[in-house]
């Protein structure tokens, strides 16, 4: 072992490929220790072909409109079996996780592009609108269209040029108004425009 060390004391030196010849030795010393059994359970456990297929078909599919039955069969699985293979390497079942990251991607395609949330929810796996809705408010606390709105408003108020920015009157509301005008982007967005005539 200790003709080793100098591989990693200066990896930088060493070509990859010598590299590479000294982890096989390694290894193969270590497979005829008294512990070989357990560097063969830690290999399989870090070199699992089972494991890298299903989380590559899982990852390749997570913004692509595939409900959980269609993945359980890209990877060859029963749906059960799908549920807790998903969660032991994600940690989440397969509805919350893809829930989530689709909705995540939804909300950042909203503040990006001018797709209406109807073809942003069809390309997320959103066919039903009120369903995408609903969801959507569930995770984010406001519809899609006025979370929309708000990442409007919130760039039209950062491009506003400073001294341009000084003449923006936003009027005092009382707090029960104030409260209202929070929840509405496009009453902010009216302000706005008519301030910076």
């Amino acid at each position: 072992m200790a003709s080793l060390d100098p591989y990693f004391s200066h990896s930088n030196d060493m070509p990859e490929l010598l590299i590479g010849s000294k982890m096989r030795e390694l290894v193969e010393s270590l497979l005829h220790t008294d512990q070989s059994q357990d560097v063969r359970d830690i290999l399989c456990h870090l070199f699992s072909e089972k494991e890298f297929s299903f989380r590559e078909i899982v990852d390749a599919h997570l913004l692509q409109p595939v409900g959980i039955e269609a993945m359980a069969q890209l990877t060859h699985c029963s749906v059960s079996t799908f549920q807790r293979q998903f969660k032991s390497i994600y940690g989440s079942s397969p509805a919350r996780y893809l829930m989530e990251v689709r909705l995540d991607a939804v909300a950042k395609r909203l503040s990006q592009t001018d797709e209406t949330v109807r073809q942003i929810g069809y390309r997320y796996g959103f066919e039903n609108p009120e369903h995408l809705s609903r969801a959507f408010k569930k995770h984010f606390g406001t519809s899609p269209s006025a979370y929309r709105m708000t990442k409007y408003v919130m760039l039209l108020t950062e491009t506003i040029i400073p001294s341009q920015r000084s003449n923006v009157h936003t009027p005092c509301l009382h707090p029960r108004t104030r409260s209202i005008h929070a929840k509405t982007p496009a009453t902010h967005l009216a302000v706005l425009f008519s301030s910076t005539k």
